[in-house]
């Protein structure tokens, strides 16, 4: 299929071209009506208007509504005409024409429709003119000449770029529409020769029916490549699903939009499709009105696609497209042909997800269909040729899509199994086999993979455009390159101290391959790459930042809204910190554990944060063991080890320190305690001692504070009395830089802690008190 006008270097000399043919095109029609009005003379029934208003009106407005009642119906009869022999003209499969033709093609046949629509009533109601014979013969030849120059320049500007042009499927549906015009003008030529019409009106009569006829061809081929689609969902029972219906227009607009089941930067902005609302309709609801929509949708030209999906059952989909109401494809999509999870139907999410899952599949279905004839269609797709494959890998991309039962993974061997051709199936897959091994020695050759499939999507001429179906994955894969192959020179650098310097070699070949692809300021249509710009510049300087004193970060990288790329600034500052001055080494710290604290939101983030190579030499450090701990608990019985007890506990009236601390001061008291919770009694010496430092003083009665004093290693009133006796300055220094990353400096106690310390230091030591059983990591040691 050839490219839009104006797509490629050589689209201007495409718009040169279609001037003359329209020019000729025009010439063409009036050619036609020349033989009958080149050589007319006024009629003698014509009379000029009257200056009277009431002669005018009673002479002149019933005139008007007639005339305008009778084009009405001329035009609309014309224009369902077009509509219905639009199956006949373009074939289910028919590429469209380009851009430039078919706009041109589309005004010459409404043109030619109100002409035909007003022409008849006016002459008839008017007699402006009388018809006299026409002229000679070499108009005629004039008229054949053009049709020639026509089709000489409709050629030309169609580009084609094999030899047998003429038998590709642009070609066929053109030549039909000539071959029609030419009738058209041979019959109306041969008129004049005929005896029964030798006379001057049967051959006006001919010349209009003609005109007609041309008019109802070039409307119904033009109108008739339309990239209007009417959907409709049906339950098993036959009724009009509404919600399927509304879910499916959404599906074709929003198809690999998905929220992913990772959260990943510079998710796609685009979908695989290129449709657009617009392009969109659905059958209205009622019998009714629904009846009435599918007749208009039948006749009137420019409705082209509709779209019939039928509920078999909650696994099975029966899908029906046709093109101008001619068949173009029909398919069944069942669940358990492409290995997804079994319904559990005593779950109503999951009967619901499984209908979803094969919508998302009919909205599949459809797609890959436009994208035979549309080529902007293509876009997003990365060459799948498969519905099915592209199916699975949205359905396993998608966090919406799949639950517990499917195994994503799998779905994604399949994908592209199944069509080895869908760059976004194999991506995602080796994205998925990547993320699995992480620090395996089959990384590497992942990460080669992971180039070959950019080096096969993306020209190695920077100024070369990348293929329409691949320009949605190319700035994704580029980053994911140069991610993987820093985290595995990461990886090699601090597991086996080997040398990073052809890993980090790789990742600077995908980052300046999207500079140079994507420069900083200049626009680009995927709203995806200016957020990918930034994680771009980054990476850049975790790669610097393995030789030497690493780069300073920009101004604007200071105060990110993402958490995301706080996260990975975050990177950056571990990564670059052993090579930092010991004079920066503390501000490179604070913006580290800011940047932590801003990413930090969720278990899974936390997780990932306590196993990243990144923050390997960061994981004693008390601030980033905070960051990546249980948020602070709201009351004292949400503290560990009391949070797996708070049930008994508040059972026994035991919610406050003092309350645990006056049960606990005794050894039999603490056995006691063991026995009724079932525990250990070095799980009971834990608690009094915890308990024994919240009853000192009322705000470090304060979970929070006590939260602050466990991550110190303090859970003893001993182990505190200690730290604040040796220096108790550098003590709240640390407490306050604990408190910054989670948030707790306005604790009364860090505000003002005079009267508490005062507090410890006055209150002697037990005898008999629980010592410390915290973590190993010492604070003040």
């Amino acid at each position: 299929m050839v490219q839009p006008a104006g797509h490629d270097k050589r689209g201007k000399a495409k718009w040169l071209a279609l001037v003359p043919f329209v020019v000729a095109l025009l010439v063409i029609v009036a050619g036609s009506l020349m033989f009958v009005v080149a050589s007319a003379e006024p009629s003698s029934t014509g009379a000029s208007a009257s200056t009277n208003w009431d002669r005018f009106y009673a002479a002149h407005v019933g005139t008007a509504y007639r005339f305008l009642g009778a084009s009405l119906v001329l035009g609309v009869a014309l224009s369902v005409a077009s509509g219905l022999v639009s199956g006949l003209l373009v074939k289910p499969d028919a590429p469209e024409w380009n851009a430039a033709s078919l706009r041109y093609t589309k005004c010459l046949g409404v043109a030619i429709i109100l002409l035909s629509a007003f022409g008849l009533p006016g002459y008839a109601m008017l007699k402006n003119f009388t018809p006299l014979n026409t002229v000679s013969a070499w108009a005629w030849l004039i008229v054949m000449a053009l049709i020639l120059a026509t089709f000489g320049l409709f050629a030309w500007s169609q580009d084609f770029q094999s030899a047998d042009w003429y038998r590709g499927s642009d070609w066929q549906v053109f030549r039909r529409c000539l071959t029609a015009l030419g009738i058209v003008v041979l019959v109306v030529g041969s008129g004049a020769k005929v005896p029964s019409l030798e006379h001057p009106t049967p051959q006006l009569v001919v010349c209009y029916a003609a005109m007609c006829v041309l008019g109802v061809i070039v409307t119904a081929v033009s109108f008739g490549q339309n990239l209007k689609a009417q959907v409709e969902v049906r339950a098993g029972d036959g009724k009009r699903d509404e919600a399927a219906t509304e879910y499916l227009l959404a599906r074709l607009t929003t198809l690999g939009l998905e929220q992913q089941r990772d959260v990943s930067p510079g998710l796609p902005s685009k979908a695989l499709g290129a449709l657009v609302n617009s392009d969109l309709s659905a059958t209205p609801a009622g019998q009714l009105v629904g009846t009435i929509a599918h007749v208009v949708f039948a006749v009137r030209p420019g409705l082209t696609w509709r779209l019939a999906v039928a509920f078999v059952d909650d696994g099975r989909l029966a899908m029906t497209l046709s093109r101008n109401g001619r068949l173009a494809d029909v398919d069944v999509f069942g669940r358990q042909d492409v290995e997804l999870a079994r319904i559990d139907r005593a779950d109503p999410d999951a009967v619901d997800r499984a209908r979803a899952q094969l919508l998302t599949g009919a909205g599949a279905f459809i797609l890959h269909h436009l994208s035979l004839v549309y080529p902007k269609s293509r876009a997003g797709l990365g060459g799948a040729t498969k519905w099915r494959s592209t199916t699975l890998q949205v359905i396993a991309s998608s966090k919406s899509l799949t639950s517990g039962g499917e195994k994503p993974l799998q779905m994604l061997r399949l994908a592209t199994n199944m069509d080895p051709r869908n760059a976004n199936a194999r991506y995602e897959y080796l994205r998925a086999l990547i993320k699995q091994r992480p620090g395996s020695r089959y990384a590497a050759d992942l990460a080669t993979r992971l180039d070959e499939l950019r080096d096969e999507i993306i020209p190695e001429d920077p100024a070369a455009e990348v293929t329409l179906q691949y320009q949605r994955l190319a700035p994704q894969i580029l980053y994911r390159s140069a991610f993987t192959w820093l985290a595995i020179a990461t990886h090699h650098a601090h597991e086996h101290g080997s040398d990073p310097a052809p890993d980090l070699a790789r990742a600077m070949a995908s980052i300046d391959t999207f500079n140079q692809r994507y420069p900083a300021g200049e626009t680009t249509e995927d709203e995806a790459v200016e957020p990918l710009r930034r994680y771009i510049a980054n990476l850049k300087l975790c790669v610097e930042a393995f030789d030497g004193e690493p780069p300073r970060r920009q101004p604007d990288t200071v105060n990110v809204a993402s958490p995301s790329l706080a996260y990975n600034y975050a990177c950056f500052e571990a990564q670059a910190l052993n090579n930092r001055p010991a004079k920066t080494r503390e501000a490179a710290l604070t913006r580290l554990f800011r940047d932590l604290a801003f990413a930090m939101s969720t278990e899974t983030v936390k997780d990932m944060a306590r196993r990243d190579l990144c923050f390997r030499d960061l994981r004693e450090d008390p601030r980033f063991v905070i960051l990546t701990s249980p948020p602070p608990p709201q009351d004292f019985l949400g503290l560990p080890p009391f949070a797996s007890f708070a049930a008994p506990l508040a059972k026994a009236c035991l919610t406050t320190p003092s309350l645990v601390e006056a049960a606990t001061r005794r050894p039999e008291q603490r056995a006691d305690l063991a026995t009724f919770l079932k525990v250990p009694t070095a799980t009971v010496d834990r608690m009094a001692g915890i308990a024994g430092i919240g009853a000192v003083h009322q705000d470090l009665a304060d979970a929070k504070m006590l939260y602050l004093l466990q991550h110190t290693g303090i859970e003893s009133f001993s182990n505190l009395r200690m730290a604040v006796v040796q220096n108790r300055i550098d003590f709240l220094v640390r407490l306050r830089q604990l408190a910054e990353p989670a948030g707790l400096t306005d604790l009364p106690g860090l505000v003002a802690p005079a009267q508490w310390l005062r507090a410890v230091i006055d209150r002697p030591i037990a005898v008999d008190e629980p010592s410390s059983t915290g973590p190993e990591h010492w604070l003040l040691a």
